[in-house]
């Protein structure tokens, strides 16, 4: 919870050249059923020279990027939406989504990352160790499209927490 509260304390998305057309991407699912991002072009034609907004075979601007982080970030934008709390029209949507889609995939990490280190420290062990992968998992970049560190986790660091740490290691510190 913690977590989730540091990251949205300024409500600023800290996003990337490459990362606009991520966001826009998931707000155009909700709102349209579809990841084409035509229209988002059209409002905004300074888009269609971005490599991240990628013209397709068929005529259509897509995502250079994958579509899983859009895909992530459509489920809290259409809960937002569902509920009445978020206008997808509205001009900051993309940026709403964004930075609460990220902060949501970190504090799931660190989470995770809490869960993992519990499995062979005590419980202020695996707290230091999930204070501590906070900021490398995104602290310092809260947008949806830069969340890679949040996924790297659940691969080799957890692997590594859990089977090469020594047991009560970190709760000697």
């Amino acid at each position: 919870m913690l977590t989730a509260v540091l990251l949205n304390a300024n409500g600023r998305e800290i996003g990337g050249y490459d990362s606009q057309s991520t966001k826009f991407a998931a707000r155009e699912l909700v709102a349209r059923g579809t990841l084409t991002l035509d229209r988002v072009v059209e409002l905004i034609p300074g888009f269609a020279e971005r490599p991240a907004f990628a013209r397709t075979v068929d005529g259509h601007y897509r995502s250079a990027y994958p579509v899983l982080p859009s895909i992530l970030a459509a489920g809290p934008a259409w809960a937002l939406a569902a509920a009445g709390l978020l206008d997808l029209e509205a001009p900051l949507a993309p940026t709403i989504i964004a930075k609460l889609s990220a902060s949501l995939l970190v504090t799931f990490a660190v989470v995770f990352a809490f869960i993992v280190a519990s499995q062979r420290n005590s419980t202020t062990g695996a707290a230091l160790v999930a204070i501590g992968y906070g900021p490398v998992c995104g602290f310092a970049t809260p947008a949806v499209g830069r969340s890679k560190p949040a996924s790297r986790w659940t691969r080799s660091e957890a692997r590594c927490a859990a089977r090469w740490a020594p047991p009560g290691v970190l709760a000697r510190m």
